[in-house]
């Protein structure tokens, strides 16, 4: 799927409102992949609630799973998008070094644009074979004068680096899955996605398990105070501690060093 937008800002005195020659898009937890290539002036991409800008000669990537917002500012924004589905998309775009982001991308190839505009309107195999060709063309242009912010990894890879990071860190209050994501130079939700693809847990599922196995181990072989131990394993208030222990274990930490009997898990992370 392929447009071609011009958007522009309109005063009429009353209020500011932002006026386009096609729909001015808003995502919300989109489910393809959307490329966005800048021809002229300046746009915003809001990716987790920040506006990134996107000017001529760059390129925004959308992930699916994302809330994303796309607007003009005050000055004629053109722009071509194109988007990549299918159960291979992510994979296919990560190959090329691409993650969610924004990407100095050298000029838009006009013609090539085009040209895969014309070939998706019509139908049929043939031309369908044709449109994936263009739009893998277009992949490798962007590519080519982009800058990845990382080699793509496997996903067993990823999440591998991500455990360790994980073994290290959380005991940290402060960590969490946006701190993972940035020491790992990933996108959040790309991370999410691998992650629960590898391990069936949620990233923070998988943090929150481990700090309750820890506070399990300190309750039962240590002689610290509740307090203590929530600090220890990542928890700055006691109290929050002490609910999230109960909603694993479905018993209060005071409870279990007084029955001091081994305790599993009530459900899955």
């Amino acid at each position: 799927m392929l447009g071609l937008c011009v958007a522009f800002h309109h005063d009429n005195k009353a209020r500011n409102t932002v006026k386009v020659q096609c729909p001015l898009f808003a995502f919300f937890k989109i489910d393809h992949i959307i490329f966005l290539w800048g021809i002229g002036g300046t746009g915003f991409v809001e990716m987790e609630g920040q506006p990134q800008v996107l000017r001529a000669e760059s390129i925004a990537v959308l992930m699916p799973g994302d809330v994303q917002a796309i607007y003009a500012s005050d000055q004629p924004w053109e722009y071509c998008w194109w988007t990549i589905d299918g159960p291979q998309a992510e994979q296919i775009v990560t190959g090329f070094g691409f993650e969610a982001g924004v990407y100095s991308a050298g000029p838009a190839p006009a013609a090539l644009i085009k040209h895969l505009s014309s070939q998706i309107e019509r139908p049929g195999r043939d031309n369908e074979i044709e449109s994936a060709s263009i739009a893998y063309e277009l992949l490798s242009c962007a590519a080519k004068y982009s800058v990845p912010r990382r080699t793509s990894l496997t996903d067993e890879a990823l999440v591998n680096e991500a455990i360790n990071t994980i073994l290290t860190s959380w005991q940290d209050p402060d960590f969490g899955v946006e701190m993972l994501a940035k020491a790992l130079r990933t996108h959040r939700s790309t991370l999410a996605r691998r992650f629960k693809k590898v391990t069936n847990s949620t990233v923070i599922g998988y943090i929150n398990s481990l700090r309750m196995r820890n506070a399990m181990q300190m309750l039962k072989h240590s002689q610290l105070p509740i307090k203590q131990i929530a600090s220890r394993c990542g928890f700055r208030d006691p109290n929050y501690f002490a609910r999230k222990f109960k909603t694993h274990y479905a018993i209060l930490p005071s409870e279990f060093i007084r029955k001091g009997e081994s305790i599993k898990p009530q459900h899955g992370e």
